[in-house]
């Protein structure tokens, strides 16, 4: 079931990390994070947090690197909630992974 909220630009889909984003308990870049919306949380009218559940590819790719830094302050390295304006649709599918090539300004997409 697709859920969106007048206004905001994502529902429960595959988002990916814009390029130059960074987290700001570990300043990790996570630029091509890709993961699914499992919910949003609205602080201001304008403003949207949504908790993204990363991909497997993802997971394996990068969290094992922040695996115990993560259990050492008590967070939850699968899931992570980030702003709308850092994120970005992405439509290779599922949990595919990371694309060969981001443009940015456009829907990420695999070439």
């Amino acid at each position: 079931m697709e859920r969106k909220q007048a206004g905001h630009q994502f529902r429960i889909s595959d988002v990916i990390v814009k390029p130059g984003t960074v987290d700001p308990d570990f300043l990790t870049d996570l630029s091509g994070w890709v993961g699914v919306i499992q919910r949003m949380v609205f602080k201001h009218p304008q403003e949207v947090l949504y908790q993204i559940r990363w991909s497997e590819k993802t997971l394996k790719r990068y969290a094992c690197s922040l695996k115990q830094a993560c259990q050492e302050m008590g967070l939850d390295v699968t899931s992570m909630y980030l702003l709308e304006s850092e994120i970005d649709l992405y439509t290779a599918g599922r949990g595919a992974g990371l694309p060969a090539k981001l443009i940015p300004g456009k829907k990420w997409i695999l070439l």
